[in-house]
């Protein structure tokens, strides 16, 4: 087994490493801030909930649509006397929030996405790093998730305050990480005063391992991106296959029902493209997955009426 364990941090930046076909190993450093003071992050979006007060649980696929395709998180220009100025687990990370005004905002569903090159993942950890004004998760006392992968609630996320560092080492996220495009979600509560959050959060990603190589297996299928992306109600999802087999390409809605088969059966070599009516669907994310004799590759698609 090829592995090599990497960890790269770009300054006020999103990191994706694309790992090279022998690398088993992705990791993923997500944080806030990324962007110039007093401007708005270009990697984090939000969607905007009271101020003063909770969304209300449970969350809904339609607010993470709404999170994921919201506006860029403003950059706080000045850190409040009483905040921590900066994460130890990483000074590259900033406060946002959803007004460049440190003194005002609103609880905040905050959206940044990540995408693994793998073509099947094995297992997935994340490391998470905060502060928040007043704390993520919501009714902090009775519910315990305040972060969210892909949509999924992961238990016992909640906590935190703004006076220091929080950490929530050694997550499991295996089986909620997939190839392709992924959204980390925060969820940061504001019940009185300011509202602001700082965070840097590492995914490690273990792809599979086999007798045959990487890009070998990447090279056999492809799964290709969806257009129009967001879509309403029809859009079109293209896979390609490198030799004629078996395949099914598959709809699943965010709680991992399945939706729509598009495809299933024998596969002709080359390009094929098929079409997804999602009419009879509500708004939110969704997820089709392209699954061959050699693997699986899965993408994410937003149905926005």
């Amino acid at each position: 087994m090829n592995r090599l364990n990497l960890h790269l941090v770009l300054a006020g930046g999103l990191l994706a490493v694309s790992a090279p076909s022998s690398w088993a190993v992705e990791v993923f450093t997500l944080r806030s801030g990324n962007g110039p003071a007093g401007g708005y992050d270009t990697q984090l979006t939000y969607l905007a909930g009271p101020a003063e007060a909770e969304f209300g649980v449970p969350l809904v696929p339609a607010q993470f649509t709404a999170a994921q395709g919201g506006p860029p998180a403003g950059i706080l220009p000045a850190v409040i006397s009483v905040w921590i100025p900066s994460l130890p687990a990483d000074p590259l990370a900033q406060w946002v929030n959803d007004t460049l005004d440190p003194y005002s905002g609103s609880t905040c569903l905050y959206a940044i996405n990540f995408e693994v090159h793998a073509s099947c993942v094995r297992s997935a950890s994340l490391d998470f790093h905060f502060a928040s004004d007043n704390w993520i998760g919501e009714s902090w006392a009775l519910v315990n998730e305040g972060l969210y992968l892909n949509g999924t609630a992961l238990p016992g996320t909640i906590g935190g305050n703004y006076g220091a560092q929080t950490d929530l080492l050694g997550l499991n996220v295996s089986g909620l990480v997939l190839p392709g495009v992924n959204t980390l979600y925060i969820l940061s509560s504001d019940v009185g005063g300011p509202s602001g959050l700082i965070f840097s959060g590492t995914v490690t990603v273990e792809g599979c391992d086999g007798t045959v190589g990487a890009q070998e297996q990447t090279a056999s299928f492809e799964l290709g991106a969806a257009y129009p992306n967001p879509f309403n109600p029809v859009t079109t999802l293209p896979f390609v296959m490198a030799e004629t087999g078996q395949a099914e390409l598959v709809v699943h809605n965010l709680t991992g029902q399945r939706v729509a088969i598009l495809f299933q059966g024998l596969a002709e070599r080359g390009t094929h493209e098929v079409s997804f009516d999602g009419a009879a669907l509500p708004s939110g994310l969704y997820l089709y997955t392209l699954t061959t004799e050699q693997g699986s590759q899965t993408r994410k698609l937003v149905l926005s009426k």
